[in-house]
This record gives structure tokens, sequence and C-alpha cells, in this order.
């Protein structure tokens, strides 16, 4: 009898256990794989952004100036759903998005582990079959986003138009002034910007950036960040701080 319950305990705690990992392991989203949620139809649109978010995740809140831009990208071309998926109810997940003022109108509550989401905030691009083209998990860069955007594109058979670009090269900056419709925008500190910067830059260190640039930079030209580092916090910062203030045309220079 002794030996029987042992061998009852050994199948329930150790075999189930090892059993459940796998389980994990087999849910692991990747690309390539199917993806399925209430009510999404995939085949209504070329493409769907699956934006995978929790209420109580930080990184979610601070990438909220990127989720409105694929808002007004979905509003502006038409040719992808999004949806944002919380663990959250419906009326909690609203109510975050709107007073992150991301006015994403298909919401659904899962599980994210269920779906396969190793963690938020996740960025999912779902062709019309249903299937995983590529995934983003956790706050993006601006060369991550520009990638991302770059997938979206792909699946919809849409060409990023340049006010969707999130990086720009040096001679595409150089085309741009020809036109007289761009400025590149240094901001390094004072010092660093008098040792050595890009003919035709203008400086305001990135701790003015709040205050003068409404002032000093015109909404209507393209602004195209730069700080000769390999900064991505500071260029996601400023970028942040420039779109708060109305500026839509936003580039980071590729160092």
């Amino acid at each position: 009898m002794v030996l029987v319950f042992c061998g009852i305990l050994v199948k329930r705690f150790v075999i189930n256990r090892s059993n459940a990992v796998d389980i994990d392991k087999f849910n692991e989203l990747k690309v390539g794989d199917s993806i399925e949620l209430p009510d999404i139809i995939w085949e209504k649109a070329p493409a769907t952004v699956v934006l995978g978010l929790n209420t109580k995740c930080k990184f979610c809140t601070e990438s909220a100036p990127f989720y409105k831009e694929l808002v007004e990208k979905q509003m502006t071309e038409g040719s992808f759903q999004l949806v944002a998926v919380f663990p959250e109810s419906l009326n909690e997940s609203r109510q975050y998005l709107e007073e992150l003022n991301v006015p994403v109108t298909e919401i659904r509550q899962s599980s994210l582990r269920r779906l396969g989401f190793k963690g938020t905030p996740s960025v999912v691009v779902v062709d019309r079959f249903g299937s995983v083209k590529s995934i983003s998990l956790g706050k993006l860069a601006a060369e991550d986003e520009s990638q991302m955007i770059a997938s979206l594109d792909n699946v919809t058979g849409k060409t990023s138009i340049s006010t969707n670009k999130r990086t720009i090269s040096l001679k595409e900056v150089e085309t741009l002034r020809i036109k007289n419709k761009v400025v590149v925008l240094d901001i390094r500190e004072r010092e660093a910007y008098a040792r050595e910067h890009l003919a035709g830059t203008v400086n305001i260190p990135i701790d003015e950036l709040e205050a003068r640039a409404v002032n000093e930079l015109s909404p209507d030209s393209a602004v195209v960040i730069h700080c000769n580092c390999n900064d991505s916090q500071l260029k996601d910062l400023a970028r942040t701080t420039l779109r708060s203030q109305g500026f839509e045309k936003l580039f980071v220079l590729i160092e």
C-alpha cells in the first residue's frame, strides 16, 4: 500500500508538473504560429496588429505614443486592424487606454500566457490567414519601431511614406534640405556641440527641448533628431517631447 501511495504522489506531482512545463514551452508564440482571438476575423484586412498589454505595466504606459501613432496610421491607411488584448476586464482596459489617449476600438480580454505572449508589452503582426509574421517584446527603441512598421507594411503591401518612417539616412536628409523642408536637431549639450557637429544643424539640448522647441522649430518642417551617440533612450525622449507639442514629421538620423 505504501508503494502504491508513493506511486500516486509521483504521478500527480512530478509527471503532471513535467507535462505543465512542456505545455508552457509549446504555447510560446513564434513567427509562423497561428493565433486565435474571440470575434476577430483575420480576413477582414490584409494584416492585424495585436497589442498584448497590461494596465499595471509601466513599459506599456511609456509606449503609449507609439501605440497612438499606430492608431493614426490605421485610421489614415485603413489597411490593417488594431486589437488590444488585456488580462483585465474590458471596462478597466478601456479606461486605461482612454487615460493614455490611445483610442483603440477593438479590445479583448484574455490570458496573455494562454495566447503565448512572453510578456508585456508585446506587438504581434498577423496576416489575413491568422499566421504570425513578426513579434516584438518590451518597450521599443526607434529603430525597433521602424522595423515593426516595415513588417506591417510588408504584410499589407503598402510602402511606408516618409511620415511613417522612424529613421533616416544622411543622404535622405540632404535630399530634403534641397527642398528646404527639414531641420536637423542636435540634442547634445552645448559643449559637445561646440566641439564637433554636422554643418547646418540646430542645437537645442535635450533638457531645454520642451521649453524651446515650440518657439524655435516649425511644425511644418520635418525634424531629424541627431545626437552623435548610440543612446536610443535619449532619442526616444526627444521624439516623445516633440510629438507631445504637435510635431508629426519626426525622424532619427542613422548614426
